[in-house]
């Protein structure tokens, strides 16, 4: 007899900075790929730091990047950079982790 079917759970959710860490949670999705897409096509072409960090906004909402960004003791290129490539690092992780288990159950 087949296995029921059974949706993934989508949520997603990311855990930055070791002390006092803050939570984002992300859903997969289409609306979370086209995210991911359009974050990481950003840096094709000329940006600045202001433009890296609206960019980051889309990717994983105002008030959770204003929160992220916030905490960093020095806001450069560098800086966003680094919380844009931990968010979609992390999110390509768990989703072949939740794929994965899908194909297994």
């Amino acid at each position: 007899m087949p296995t029921p079917f059974t949706f993934i759970d989508r949520a997603v959710t990311l855990r930055y900075y070791e002390e006092d860490p803050v939570e984002v949670t992300l859903y997969l999705g289409d609306a979370l790929e086209e995210r991911l897409q359009a974050a990481v096509s950003h840096y094709d072409a000329p940006h600045t730091v202001e433009e890296d960090a609206e960019n980051f906004r889309r990717l994983v909402g105002r008030e959770a990047a204003d929160r992220l960004l916030g905490r960093a003791e020095v806001l450069d290129r560098l800086t966003v950079l680094e919380l844009l490539s931990y968010t979609v690092r992390a999110c390509r992780e768990e989703q072949g982790k939740k794929l994965m288990a899908l194909a297994e159950g």
